[in-house]
């Protein structure tokens, strides 16, 4: 059987800007809904991702991973 090696990922580390907001929030809040569902119930999930519209928590905590 052949295994199939994956081509390398580029990964690029950088500081987010503001004007990303939106489009980090609704990544954020649509990889809740896909990947949290089997785990979460729909109050927890619709919980956490009330959170993603919160402009001012996202320019105070400054911490997001892509």
């Amino acid at each position: 059987m052949n295994k199939t090696q994956a081509d390398p990922v580029e990964l690029v580390i950088r500081k987010g800007i503001l004007q990303e907001h939106k489009e980090i929030a609704v990544l954020f809040s649509e990889t809740i809904e896909t990947i949290c569902s089997d785990d979460y119930n729909s109050e927890q999930i619709a919980a956490w991702k009330s959170s993603s519209g919160d402009q001012h928590r996202w320019q105070k905590d400054k911490k997001v991973l892509l």
